[in-house]
């Protein structure tokens, strides 16, 4: 596969007034495809409104942040359809995008809700969850179709400013648990099923001036906490330090 920096206009044909291609990255060429998948992808009522019990975000919010219930075939399509006219056929090189040898297509759940994880700015991958009540999401991936290719896993950042200027953040266990424990106060981590050494590596992209961190999740994460006090961080879990 070749270089993706001449693709058609990125991220739109005003900011390439304004964006040399040079500055492009694959990064930011990713998250504008996903971006563009889930702007035809909607958020139904009922879901929204399981969500906001759960976790009190506003549905506006939700919506705001990339969730959505999981699309119909018709909504695929239209997405697939808007991708290639924007950015070519991004099969082979974008997660759950896949090609079945006449056009690209997008590989997702028939049920549940896809939720962005979003590091640095950019969408990095999209999360399954089965329902508001799944803890556990999972990488949504293509793998196993033509030109398909999988998921790069990542953390999900939540209110990325008091890290930078404090150098204290929460790891929570996932994307949306992570959006629910920030609100708009605290810098959060969803660790959304991060090896611990990738994790560590994003958490020092994301904040390299980050000197502590509480890990406020359900189960116990003693690979996780290890991880990071290695890395030289002072960890707390659920506010008592260890």
């Amino acid at each position: 596969m070749g270089a993706r920096h001449d693709l058609s206009p990125f991220p739109s044909p005003a900011a390439q007034a304004h964006t040399s291609t040079e500055g492009i990255t694959d990064a930011m060429i990713d998250a504008a495809v996903l971006r563009c998948a889930l702007e035809h992808f909607n958020l139904y009522v009922a879901d929204a409104l399981t969500v906001e019990h759960r976790y009190q975000l506003p549905p506006a919010r939700q919506h705001a942040l990339g969730l959505r219930s999981a699309p119909t075939e018709a909504e695929r399509d239209m997405a697939a359809i808007a991708i290639r006219l924007r950015y070519c056929d991004q099969s082979g090189f974008v997660a759950p995008l896949w090609n079945d040898g006449r056009r690209m297509r997008i590989n997702t759940p028939v049920a549940g809700l896809i939720m962005p994880a979003v590091r640095g700015g950019h969408v990095r991958a999209l999360l399954h969850y089965a329902d508001a009540y799944d803890d556990a999401p999972k990488w949504v991936t293509s793998a196993r179709f033509p030109l398909g290719c999988k998921a790069r896993p990542s953390i999900h950042v939540a209110n990325p400013e008091y890290a930078r200027r404090k150098g204290v953040a929460i790891i929570a266990a996932h994307a949306l648990e992570a959006e629910a424990i920030a609100g708009g106060v605290m810098s959060v981590a969803g660790i959304n099923g991060v090896r611990p050494d990738a994790l560590v590596l994003q958490l020092r992209e994301e904040w390299p001036q980050l000197r502590a961190v509480d890990v406020c999740t359900e189960e116990p994460m003693p690979g996780i906490v290890r991880a990071l006090r290695l890395a030289g961080l002072t960890v707390t879990e659920d506010g008592d330090e260890q």
